[in-house]
Parts: C-alpha cells; structure tokens; sequence
C-alpha cells in the first residue's frame, strides 16, 4: 500500500492491491477512519481519501491497512507523517509605537507569523518584521519614501503549508509620514 499526501488539501492518496476493497486509517494503534471518507478503488487501485467536514485538526504519523472481501487485513503500510489543520488561531492584537512607526502584534495560541491589512488591502509588503517570542513588530521599510496613513488590522496565520488567517484583530489608527515638506523660499 503506498500512501501520499497534498498539504494543501490534507487529501490522502493510497495506492492498493487489486483484490482490496476497503482501507482503514490509523494513528499508531488507533483507527481513524471515521474522520475521512473515503472513495471506491478505481481501476488503477488508488483510493482518496478526504479529512470529512467539521473534522478541524489531525497530526498523527498515520499507515493504512487495506482489506478484502473476506475481511482479511494486510501489514500496515509504510508511515506517513500527516498534518491537517482546519482551525485558525485566535485574532492577535495590535499596538502602536507612534513614535518609532511601528506596528507591535501579539500572537496567540497556534499562531506563527502575521499579516497587515489597510482595509481588505494586504499592506504588509510596506514592512520589516521582526519576531521575538509571540510578538511580531512590524516597521516601516528602509528607503520607503511615502505616507502610509489608514487603519490597520492584522491577522495571525499558522504554520500550516496554507496558512489558515485568523480574523482580524481590533483596527488601529496609523500614519507614517517620512516626506519631508517643501523647502522654504526667501
């Protein structure tokens, strides 16, 4: 049995033997395969094999038996390392250090990284971050020679391989402005 996975998706395809019928999923000794489901063998032998709906997080190295229609069970297959995660983290919060320009976002639980948005406009391309512990400080870029003025949000992301953003967090008022006026005449 030859089991493979797409990150983005979670689903599984297992390739199995021709006189299989049925597949069971399991976390060390543990059955899983109810939070799947699971299609018929096609004439090639792979089956798919989808996490179900409402089903928000497994990790779990996972193997698979196949059965035929006698019931008889084969040797696990060979050990898949297996993430699926439906659950984004909490919504982070955010502050402002008006006179650095900078943007502090605290993560919450799950969280790895953040993004900045001005509106449904993702401004985080405007911004250096750093990150120390569960907080990312966000600055303005070097050599960024504009106003950035709006009201900003930030959503927290997991480190899933497509990450799953939180809501945003509470707004914020903010204004970057490092245009020099106009030289005075005389």
């Amino acid at each position: 049995t030859a089991l493979s996975a797409n990150a983005t998706t979670g689903v599984i395809t297992a390739t199995i033997a021709s006189d299989a019928t049925k597949v069971k999923l399991y976390a060390g000794r543990t059955d899983i395969t109810s939070k799947f489901d699971l299609s018929a063998r096609a004439t090639d032998g792979k089956v798919t094999i989808t996490p179900k709906l409402g089903v928000e997080y497994v990790r779990s190295p996972i193997t698979l038996k196949a059965s035929d229609e006698a019931g008889n069970l084969s040797a696990a297959s060979a050990t898949l390392s297996y993430t699926y995660d439906n659950v984004a983290p909490a919504a982070p919060k955010v502050a402002m250090n008006a006179a650095a320009g900078t943007i502090a976002v605290s993560l919450g639980l799950g969280a790895t990284s953040a993004k900045l948005f001005d509106g449904s406009t993702d401004v985080t391309s405007n911004f250096s971050s750093v990150k120390k512990g569960s907080v990312v400080t966000f600055s303005p870029k070097p050599g960024l020679v504009q106003i950035l003025a709006g009201t900003i949000t930030a959503k927290a992301l997991d480190s899933w391989s497509t990450p799953n953003p939180s809501v945003a967090s509470a707004s914020l008022t903010y204004t970057f402005d490092n245009i020099a006026p106009v030289a005075p005449t005389i």
